[in-house]
C-alpha cells in the first residue's frame, strides 16, 4: 500500500489537506504583508485590502490544487462549492435570513434582560464607511469560508469523513479566532459551536452559499446594523454604535453576544431552520467526486426524496 499516493494516482486525501492548509497560510500570511504595507491610510484601508487579497488567493491556491493534486480541470469553481449553479442565489438569501434572524434574537433578549445605550451617527462619511465595511464584511466571510469549508474541509472529508471533519475545522476555526481581543473561553466555544452550524451548512448543500450567507449576516446585523461588537472588534459599528448594559451571560462585555450564554443558546437554536430547511431540498452527496455540481435547491416540493444520503441530526 502506498502511503503517498491512492489507486487513482492521485495524492491521498490526507496529504491533500495539509497542501491545502499550506496554502491557506501562505494565502494569509502574503495578505496580510502586503496590506500593512498599504495601510497608511489607516485600519479601513488595511481591512479593505486584506480580507479581498485573502479571498482571492485562497482561490487561485485551492483552484491551483484542484487541477494539479485532484486532476480537476473542469468547474472549478463548482469544485471549491462555488459557482452559478441552480438555487444558489436562494441558498445565499436563506442562509442570510437564518445569520440575520439569530441575531435579532439575540439582541431582543439582550433588551429584555437588560439595557442599550445607542449612540447614532449619520453623515455622507458614515454612509460611505457603511459601504465599504459591507465589502469587507462580504469579502471576509468569503475568505474564511473558503480556508475552514472549502478545499481543505473537502479532503479532509475524503480522508476521515463528516463527523471527525467537522470536529477538526471546527476547533481550527475556533483557535484562530481565539487571538481576537477580549476572547475568553466561552467565546471560542461559542465559535466552535457555530463553526459546527457552518459545517453542516456546507454538507447539507455541498456549497459555500448557505454558510456564507449566515456567516455574513451574522457579521453585517450584528456590527453594522445593530452596532454591536463582531468577535471583540467594534471597527464596524459606523453608523450605529451600541453599548450593551447587563450581565456579562447576557451581552458577552466587551467580546459581543458571541461571548455570552445567550449567544451558546441562539447559535444552538441556528440548528433547527438550518436542518427544517435543507431537509428536503438539499441535494448533497457527500461521495461526490472533486468537480462534481454541489447541491442544489429546486422551488418547494419539487423534490421530495433526497437522491443520496445527507447528514443527519
Amino acid at each position: 500500500m502506498n502511503p503517498w499516493f491512492s489507486d487513482d494516482g492521485r495524492l491521498r486525501a490526507g496529504w491533500r489537506f495539509l497542501l491545502g492548509a499550506v496554502v491557506a497560510f501562505v494565502a494569509n500570511y502574503i495578505a496580510i504583508g502586503v496590506a500593512v504595507s498599504l495601510a497608511h491610510g489607516g485600519e479601513s484601508v488595511l481591512e479593505s485590502v486584506y480580507r479581498p487579497l485573502t479571498m482571492l488567493l485562497l482561490l487561485a491556491g485551492f483552484g491551483l490544487l484542484l487541477v494539479t493534486a485532484d486532476q480537476v480541470h473542469e468547474n472549478i469553481l463548482l469544485a471549491l462549492g462555488l459557482g452559478r449553479f441552480p438555487g444558489w442565489r436562494r441558498q445565499a438569501a436563506w442562509g442570510m435570513a437564518i445569520g440575520a434572524g439569530l441575531v435579532c434574537v439575540a439582541v431582543i433578549w439582550i433588551a429584555l434582560a437588560g439595557r442599550a445605550n445607542i449612540e447614532i451617527k449619520l453623515t455622507v462619511r458614515t454612509v460611505e464607511l457603511v459601504l465599504l465595511v459591507l465589502f469587507v464584511l462580504a469579502t471576509g466571510a468569503m475568505a474564511e469560508e473558503l480556508m475552514f469549508r472549502s478545499y481543505p474541509f473537502q479532503r479532509l472529508l475524503e480522508a476521515v469523513g463528516p463527523a471527525p471533519a467537522t470536529l477538526v475545522m471546527s476547533l481550527l476555526f475556533a483557535l484562530a479566532h481565539g487571538r481576537n481581543p477580549h476572547a475568553s473561553k466561552l467565546a471560542i466555544f461559542n465559535t466552535f459551536a457555530i463553526a459546527v452550524l457552518l459545517c453542516v451548512a456546507y454538507l447539507q448543500t455541498r456549497a459555500l452559499w448557505l454558510p456564507w450567507g449566515i456567516h455574513f449576516a451574522w457579521n453585517t446585523t450584528l456590527g453594522v446594523v445593530f452596532g454591536l461588537p463582531v468577535s471583540g472588534l467594534t471597527d464596524f459599528a459606523v453608523i450605529v454604535r451600541t453599548r450593551a448594559v447587563g450581565p456579562r451571560w447576557v451581552t458577552g462585555g466587551a467580546y459581543g453576544i458571541e461571548g455570552s450564554v445567550v449567544g451558546t443558546v441562539v447559535i444552538l437554536l441556528g440548528f433547527i431552520p438550518l436542518i427544517l430547511l435543507t431537509r428536503r431540498r438539499a441535494d448533497a452527496t457527500l461521495e461526490a467526486a472533486p468537480g462534481a455540481p454541489p447541491g442544489h435547491w429546486d422551488e418547494p416540493g419539487a423534490s421530495d426524496e433526497p437522491s443520496a444520503p445527507r447528514i443527519q441530526l
